[in-house]
Parts: structure tokens; C-alpha cells; sequence
């Protein structure tokens, strides 16, 4: 193999983190051949509440991938994975437009709402049923916001 490499020999690995976005290209071996990272803001616009706008997780991939690309060439790029955030919810409406910003996995602003869910079904009979207790980051808790406090956005959610 010459040192160019081959035609579809490298994967992208691109990572969505809460500060910012890594793009790693990896060889067969698992060698690092080009990396480049984009960050973007956390809004925090109450105490508690943490966002971010899903337009700039796509702004950010695609300068990383931009700057990978140039390094290594589009056509030794063979697959590409993606990674992100665990429980951030985009509220989306019918054309799979961002409502509001997303609410991000630490967002705390749900303790309302998970209050109404384990009266509503106790914490015990929650976890026998799915495994999972109700959390401030976890998505009922958000839709549950939105319904309450966005209606607007809420409605136009597909």
C-alpha cells in the first residue's frame, strides 16, 4: 500500500459531545491518521438548564469532517460512525426541523415532572416495568416539560 493508502481504507469516528465534536479517522489497525474537533456553546439560560442548538452540532461536524477531508482525501473514507449524547431531546416538527434548542442530558429542569410520573406510577412498579427509574435527564421528564411549559412547540412535535 503506498503511502496515500487506498481507496475506502479509513473510518470516521465523529463524537457529538456536550463541548464540542471530535472527528477521528482510524486505519484498519486502529491507528489515528487525521483527527480535528469544532466546539459550540452550552446555553444555559436558567440555573439548571443546559441546551444546545442541533445547528451547530451540524456546523461542527461538518468543519471537522472538512478538515479530515483535507488531510486525508473523501475517497479513502469507507464508513463513518457517529456517536452523541445520551437522553438530549430535539424537539422536531413534520419536515424534521429543530423546534428550540435541545435539551441536553444534565438538564435539570424536569424534577416536576418526574415528581407527576412516580405519583402517577410508583418509583418501585417504574423500575419493575422498564428497568429505569424517572429521571430529570431521561425523555418522558422532557416531553412532559414541553407539553406543560412549550405547547406550541410541543404540538407541532412529530
Amino acid at each position: 500500500m503506498s503511502a496515500a493508502g487506498r481507496s475506502g481504507d479509513l473510518c470516521v469516528g465523529l463524537d457529538v459531545g456536550t463541548s464540542g465534536l471530535k472527528a477521528v479517522a482510524l486505519s484498519a489497525d486502529g491507528a489515528v491518521v487525521a483527527e480535528a474537533t469544532a466546539g459550540y456553546p452550552l446555553l444555559t439560560p436558567h440555573p439548571g438548564w443546559t441546551e444546545q442548538d442541533p445547528d451547530a452540532w451540524w456546523s461542527a461536524a461538518c468543519h471537522a469532517l472538512r478538515s479530515v477531508t483535507r488531510e486525508v482525501g473523501t475517497e479513502r473514507i469507507g464508513a463513518v460512525g457517529v456517536s452523541g449524547q445520551m437522553h438530549g431531546m430535539v424537539a422536531v416538527d413534520a419536515a424534521g426541523a429543530a423546534l428550540r434548542p435541545a435539551l441536553l442530558w444534565n438538564d435539570q429542569r424536569t424534577a416536576d415532572q418526574v415528581a407527576l410520573i412516580e405519583r402517577t406510577i410508583p418509583r418501585d412498579e417504574l423500575v419493575r416495568r422498564t428497568g429505569n427509574p424517572a429521571v430529570t435527564g431521561f425523555q418522558l421528564p422532557k416531553i412532559l416539560w414541553l407539553r406543560n411549559h412549550e405547547p406550541k412547540h410541543f404540538d407541532k412535535t412529530v
